[in-house]
C-alpha cells in the first residue's frame, strides 16, 4: 500500500489501541479486575501504576483518538493524550471523581 498525502495508508486498517495497555486483559478489567495489576501499564505514559489505574476507565475517547492519530502516522501515549485533552478541561478531577469525555 501506498502513503496517501496525508501519511495514512490507504485502504490499511487503522491500528488498535484499547483504553488499557494488555489488550488480552481487557475482558478481566472490565469484569473488574485491578487495572493496576497490568503489568504493560508504564507503556501508557501514567507515571504510576495508581494513575493509571485511576484513569483507565474513562480513556475510551483518548483511545479512539490514539488510533486516529497512529493511522495517520502519529504515535502518543495515552496518557500524553489526555493530559493534553485535561490541559484544555477535556477531563476535570473533582472530589466525585473524573468527569469528562
Amino acid at each position: 500500500m501506498r502513503p496517501s498525502a496525508g501519511g495514512t495508508r490507504q485502504g490499511a486498517a487503522p491500528p488498535y489501541f484499547g483504553q488499557w495497555e494488555s489488550p488480552r486483559r481487557i475482558r478481566g478489567f472490565l469484569a473488574g479486575r485491578d487495572a493496576a495489576q497490568d503489568p504493560l501499564w508504564p507503556a501508557s505514559g501514567a507515571e504510576t501504576a495508581a494513575e493509571y489505574a485511576l484513569w483507565a476507565d474513562h480513556l475510551c475517547g483518548m483511545a479512539c483518538l490514539k488510533m486516529a492519530l497512529a493511522a495517520r502516522g502519529q504515535a502518543w501515549s495515552i496518557h500524553a493524550l489526555r493530559r493534553a485533552v485535561q490541559g484544555h478541561g477535556g477531563y476535570v478531577e473533582t472530589p466525585a471523581g473524573i468527569k469528562g469525555l
